[in-house]
């Protein structure tokens, strides 16, 4: 019963801080001049749309768009657009070997070529739009170490697209805006924001490749130089269209496989904050203060926690389809099982591409 009533609290917390965290929010002129680097592999339905937004970021003083090798599908779409942009947006071709991570390894030169101290990250999985960047770097400029945006799913064309973006939704942006009320809000590689100069006093790219995930080592080292780490109030929209299973599914393995590399202990807690474990301790609880029967304490708890997650959709705005509900039950369901895969995985695929999901020794930092 205690601890059921203790997943309430932070449910319900949870909620009212991402709902709250539309306010608007007053940030100081954005600091000039900064670079934008965006890392682009393959071609998605979305990949020329969201090139083409980035290259209308008139405010950007400098944009680099990398590709790994001129054979990479995305080069036949990025080319045209960048000498359609020429002299605003630069294309480089090529990787840094030195790098295990496959992304790192292709923003590394774009890094190294940067020509400015403010650095904004952005995936080509997402829209760039000028209100996401001045937050960012307002923030930046109003004294934070790092800015970050989460990412909200949608334009969802099936069922296992649907899921993943209530991984995103009313998961992933709920939980993540309360740990941003201390501060503790994770590092997103879709849209970040920092100083060129503080990663190199805290080892440069070299800290990046601690661990399989570029976003997370990046999130800890910028951290471990003190100061705010903000998670931005304005999202980055992430177009999913449609998804097969098996994509859904290796695409959870690698986010969880992150978590338990880079975060081991919020990989054995993510389990209990989730829609089964709360549900089935409910289901106990709520039967005993109703003094019914556990079927009817499980409906009550289900209907307490899909009824806050819709609540929470409406107030805040996103997307909603016929097929949310089911997606929201399927992903509560399909949770663990990704749990228990991803904690006995070793290897997962990113694009195409096997990635070893182990931690590597910290680099030494030099000063």
């Amino acid at each position: 019963m205690i601890v059921w009533l203790a997943m309430l609290a932070f449910f319900i917390a949870s909620i009212v801080a991402a709902i709250l965290r539309r306010a608007p929010k007053e940030f100081p002129a954005a600091p000039r001049p900064f670079t934008i680097i965006m890392p682009i592999k393959g071609v998605s339905p979305h990949l020329a749309r969201n090139l083409s937004a980035l290259a209308g970021l008139e405010a950007a003083d400098e944009i680099i768009v990398a590709v790994a090798d001129a054979h990479d599908p995305a080069y036949a779409i990025a080319a045209p657009l960048a000498a359609a942009y020429r002299g605003r947006v630069r294309f480089m071709v090529g990787e840094a070997p030195e790098f295990a991570n496959p992304k790192l390894r292709n923003i590394a030169k774009a890094y190294r070529a940067a020509r400015h101290d403010t650095i904004v990250f952005f995936d080509d999985t997402v829209a760039a739009d000028a209100g996401l960047l001045g937050e960012l770097l307002g923030r930046l400029a109003a004294g934070a170490r790092a800015v970050t945006a989460a990412p909200i799913g949608g334009q969802t064309e099936n069922l296992p697209a649907e899921i993943e973006a209530a991984k995103y939704n009313g998961y992933l942006l709920r939980i993540e805006a309360f740990l941003d009320l201390f501060g503790l809000a994770a590092g997103f590689g879709n849209a970040f924001a920092f100083r060129k100069s503080d990663l190199e006093r805290a080892g440069g790219l070299m800290r990046l490749a601690e661990g399989p995930c570029e976003d997370n080592a990046l999130s800890r080292a910028l951290r471990g130089l003190g100061g705010r780490f903000e998670l931005a109030h304005r999202n980055t929209i992430r177009p999913i269209g449609a998804r097969s299973w098996r994509e859904l599914a290796l695409r959870h393995v690698r986010w969880k496989n992150c978590i338990k590399c880079h975060d081991p202990a919020v990989f054995l807690l993510e389990i209990w904050i989730g829609g089964l474990a709360f549900n089935v301790l409910g289901a106990v609880a709520m039967a005993e203060m109703l003094g019914a029967a556990w079927w009817a304490g499980l409906s009550a708890s289900a209907a307490i926690w899909y009824g806050g997650e819709l609540l929470l959709t409406v107030a805040a705005g996103w997307p909603l389809t016929w097929r949310s509900p089911p997606a929201w039950l399927l992903r509560d369901l399909l949770q663990p099982v990704f749990t228990l895969v991803a904690a006995f995985t070793r290897e997962v695929e990113w694009r195409g591409v096997r990635i070893e999901m182990r931690w590597r020794r910290p680099a030494r930092v030099r000063r």
